[in-house]
């Protein structure tokens, strides 16, 4: 069930947990609201390892396609589907050539380009600085 909207969104449910032991269930269209509204402030989780980078500090995100950990900034391109292309062909090499739908090919050309990112990288670091003091403070790398 969405925590913004209370609708049972079944199999296209989101859910998102990270370090401050919280999980949120999101509908596609509150994934984007919080996204865009600076909410989705991940605390990294000590306990979860970054399987881009290999690093501790990690947030996790499942939905009925996939599960990905990762660490907060690669999240959040994740989510925004503007992923960098490296980052793109691990987790597709990460999930056995499967092609789930965050990493569809509706979004990401063969070679990891992102075609339509909701908003650019650049804007979304400068938004989460903005929103989120903590990853300024703390060398974050949004």
């Amino acid at each position: 069930m969405c925590d913004f909207c209370f609708k049972d969104m079944g199999v296209i449910e989101q859910k998102i947990s990270d370090g401050r032991n919280r999980t949120l269930s999101l509908c596609p269209n509150h994934v984007v609201t919080a996204l865009f509204s600076g909410m989705l402030d991940f605390e990294p989780d000590p306990k979860l390892t970054c399987e881009i980078t290999g690093q501790k500090g990690a947030v996790k995100y499942e939905d009925a396609d996939a599960t990905y950990i990762l660490a907060p900034d690669i999240m959040l391109r994740l989510i925004n589907l503007s992923l960098h292309k490296r980052e793109y062909r691990k987790l597709i090499k990460n999930r056995n050539g499967k092609i789930p739908f965050l990493l569809h090919d509706d979004f990401y050309g063969d070679d990891g380009t992102a075609y339509q990112p909701r908003m650019s990288n650049a804007s979304l670091k400068k938004m989460y600085y903005y929103v989120n003091p903590y990853a300024l403070k703390n060398g974050g790398s949004v």
